[in-house]
This record gives structure tokens, C-alpha cells and sequence, in this order.
């Protein structure tokens, strides 16, 4: 580290650890000890950060980018178990477990993430107990989120879910949007939960809204249309359920 150089998190990257799930209702000061001292990991697209049966030895949370999780299949395949945006954490379960990585992780963008190391958790807890018991608050809120996804999921049509996806790579002000697919649509299918075939006929659908995508360009003629669609004003789009 070149000399000044302080490690302490940017402005960004700290609102980013601060507003994740895990440590919300912590205090300030127990929120930056965890992340004292820790440059953030850089990654290039395709760049693996450990392997399935790897020492858990912490958690990150992804301050730019997204991660893939995945495992292999018996027949050498990819299984794709999440893909985590900006603000998510993974692999605290292993970690807390003291076992071994349960996936592979591996940037499917260029990445920067936060680590968090297992063992500063650890002493935390040990001069600490009240710290565990925000932490599995905080991890029991995070589950019943999982299991509302989850139903919200199995409600949603293929287009709704692309639609939704979509909404969520509009960033800014205006009504219309251009921008590029983050990654392949295989992996998006993949976060989905939807099989690639019926993510591209989704797509096919959003035409009718607005939506043009040619390869990994996309074209969002009205942002509003494409929401709309998701409260039921697009009803031949909404009642098609194929996946």
C-alpha cells in the first residue's frame, strides 16, 4: 500500500456495507472495526474467488459488480445457485459453520468487494454476546425475506420476473433507457430462476412495451410502460406463466 494510503471504506463502499441486511440495527463503531484495516478485493470478470471445499475463513459483501455462486454437477455442468448484486452478502453461513466454502464464487463482472474476516467476528462475539444475537436477528429477517422471494417468484410469469430485472438496470432520471445486459443471459435466466429458452421468449414479449434487445444491448423506450406491466396494465403479457 503506497505510504497515506488509508484503508479506511469510501464514502461509497461504506454506505454499501452499512445498508446491508446483516448489520442493520448495529452500531456504527461495531460495523467498522469488522471492516477495519480490509482493502476492498478487486476481481476481473472471470476471476475466481475460491472453490467449493475451500477453508471458510469469512463472508464479503459485493460493493460493485456481481457474483456468481455455483457448484458442479455430476456431469460437470454448472448449477447456478445466486448471483449477488451490489449490497448482498454471501457465504456468512459457511464461515459462522467454521466448515468449508459450499460453492464456488467466481465474478461473472469485474468486482470489488468487502471481505469480513471469520475470526474478528468471532472475538466480537466472545466480549460481545449481545453481537450474536443482532447477527441472528438480522439473519432470521434475512430468511423470511428468502421465503417471500421465493413465493413472489412462483407468482411472477417469466416476463414479469425479466420485466422486473430490467427495472432494476434503469437507474437514473428520465423515462427511457439504454444500457448493456451485465452479463450473459444464461447466468440472468439462471438468477431468475427460469430456463434460458423462455427468458429469451420474455424478452420477445417485451416488445410490446417497449423493449428492444439486440445481443447484450438494450433499448427501454419508457420505463413507466415497463412497470406498468407489473401492476396489470400489460394483461396478455402478465398472464402468460410460461418458465
Amino acid at each position: 500500500m503506497p505510504p497515506g494510503e488509508s484503508l479506511s471504506p469510501s464514502r461509497h463502499d461504506w454506505s454499501v456495507v452499512r445498508a446491508c441486511e446483516l448489520f442493520r440495527g448495529m452500531p456504527d463503531a461495531v460495523v467498522r472495526d469488522l471492516v477495519a484495516g480490509r482493502a476492498p478485493i478487486a476481481l476481473s470478470k472471470g476471476q475466481t474467488l475460491f472453490h467449493q471445499g475451500d477453508p471458510a475463513s469469512g463472508f464479503f459483501v459485493v460493493l460493485e459488480g456481481w457474483m456468481k455462486l455455483y457448484r458442479a454437477g455430476a456431469d460437470g455442468r454448472e448449477i447456478i445457485i445466486h448471483v449477488a448484486k451490489v449490497g448482498e452478502t454471501f457465504a456468512e453461513a459457511a464461515m459462522f459453520m467454521e466448515g468449508a466454502y459450499p460453492v464456488h464464487a467466481e465474478a461473472v463482472t469485474a468486482v470489488r468487494l468487502q471481505r469480513i474476516d471469520a475470526r474478528s467476528v468471532r472475538d466480537r462475539i466472545g466480549v460481545d454476546p449481545s453481537f450474536a444475537f443482532a447477527m441472528l436477528g438480522a439473519m432470521s429477517l434475512r430468511l423470511r425475506r428468502l421465503v417471500n422471494e421465493i413465493e413472489r417468484l412462483k407468482r411472477r410469469t417469466a416476463a414479469e420476473l425479466v420485466a422486473e430485472f430490467l427495472l432494476e438496470l434503469c437507474v437514473g432520471d428520465g423515462d427511457r433507457f439504454a444500457f448493456t445486459l451485465p452479463f450473459d443471459k444464461a447466468i440472468i435466466a439462471a438468477r431468475l430462476g427460469i430456463k434460458p429458452e423462455s427468458f429469451s421468449r420474455a424478452l420477445a414479449r417485451l416488445k410490446n412495451v417497449g423493449v428492444v434487445v439486440t445481443g447484450p444491448e438494450v433499448s427501454v423506450a419508457s420505463r413507466t410502460a415497463l412497470a406498468r406491466m407489473l401492476t396489470g396494465g400489460a394483461p396478455d403479457i402478465a398472464r402468460d406463466r410460461d418458465a
